[in-house]
């Protein structure tokens, strides 16, 4: 080892690697690079929840639709600014007795507070009990003015699209 260390200290060649300085300016540089990257990927506030809650409406459309055929009731899907939820069209017994329907999914009231997400038009929309719409629907959803999605109901069939 002294040997070694006395050779090296002689004027003979050092070993080829990176010097200390080196590495951390790469490293600084690379963490800048990703900080870019990473800030331009995330969405920004509102557009993540918004998508979310969107699709989370058109599943929820489609839940009710299926709970109108399964229960053999014409349900309500009601909207308003900022929420909806699903009541029986009429009846006050088994899955009807309460208002908003209780949800078998989660056993809760089916009724939906948005997040920081405005929904328009406030309408009802009624599915009967093979899964027909009453008309079809067009919901906007918006996150500080700006439409985030658009959810539609086809008028014959049901089918639930997001934009």
């Amino acid at each position: 080892m002294a040997n070694m260390l006395g050779n090296r200290l002689a004027g003979h060649p050092r070993v080829a690697g990176f010097t200390l300085i080196e590495l951390i300016i790469v490293i600084v540089v690379v963490g800048i690079i990703s900080a870019f990257v990473v800030s331009r990927a995330m969405p920004r506030a509102g557009e993540s929840t918004a998508g979310y809650q969107a699709q989370q409406f058109a599943n929820d459309l489609r839940h009710a639709q299926m709970l109108a055929m399964t229960w053999g009731k014409d349900l309500n899907f009601t909207t308003a600014t900022a929420s909806y939820s699903v009541s029986c069209a009429s009846g006050s017994t088994g899955p009807c007795a309460s208002s908003p329907v209780i949800d078998p999914g989660h056993s809760g009231a089916f009724a939906v507070a948005l997040d920081n997400v405005t929904l328009s038009p406030a309408t009802t929309l009624t599915f009967d009990i093979v899964g027909k719409p009453s008309s079809a629907a067009s919901f906007t959803l918006a996150a500080d003015g700006v439409t985030m999605a658009t959810v539609t109901v086809a008028a014959g069939t049901g089918f639930v699209t997001v934009q």
